[in-house]
């Protein structure tokens, strides 16, 4: 999408979704955590729409977006033209494979749970995010949705790799949610923005 269109695509979603709850839309999260280093105009688009709360940085690499230059993985700042928008990154842990998350989504379901268990444990700062094709036993897309979803070029190698990562751990992923929420206790993000002493967290981006 090109700005422009991010820009129009925002607005019109904010405001179908303003009109269906009646409450003002604070918070936001890029699909796929396709925000980067090529498009941080985009913050400039939430400032300017009434977003306060992100939580679409992915401060490593990926295969698809993955902001890797962000340099902090716990709530931070990031300033677009004098308004702040307050941040909450995906943790991030060191693992073989390198940088990555461990705690919702496709992470969660690829990690054993005393893996993602015990990184909990050690931070002061995590996020956990889950989709509700993480607790479909079905497969989400065919071969031909899948290269259609993501603008791939038809091949088996590619085609595989996405299949894999969009149904590994899916027949124990809702006995593994169940014991995250049993062990941990969740705030909402609201809740979180609450507790943070946003004056003493340090400023990632200024745009």
């Amino acid at each position: 999408m090109t700005e422009k269109e991010c820009a129009e695509d925002t607005l019109s979603a904010i405001d179908n979704l303003q009109q269906c709850t009646g409450e003002k839309v604070l918070s936001y999260r890029a699909p796929a955590f396709s925000l980067c280093e090529e498009n941080q105009y985009f913050f400039s688009i939430l400032a300017e729409n009434g977003i306060t709360r992100d939580s679409s940085v992915f401060p490593a690499k990926r295969d698809f977006g993955g902001f890797s230059t962000f340099g902090i993985d716990r709530p931070s700042i990031i300033r677009c033209g004098g308004i702040n928008i307050k941040e909450f990154p995906i943790p991030i842990t060191s693992t073989i494979i390198g940088n990555t998350a461990f705690s919702g989504g496709g992470y969660f379901r690829l990690f054993p749970y005393g893996f993602v268990s015990s990184r909990l444990k050690k931070r002061d700062y995590n996020l956990s995010y889950f989709h509700l094709a993480d607790f479909l036993k079905e497969r989400v897309f065919s071969k031909n949705e899948f290269e259609a979803y993501f603008k791939e070029k038809p091949g088996l190698f590619s085609t595989q790799i996405r299949s894999f990562k969009m149904n590994v751990g899916k027949r124990k992923s809702w006995k593994k949610f169940c014991r995250l929420v049993d062990q941990f206790d969740f705030i909402s993000l609201r809740e979180a923005d609450k507790s943070i002493e946003w004056e003493s967290v340090p400023v990632a981006i200024k745009i």
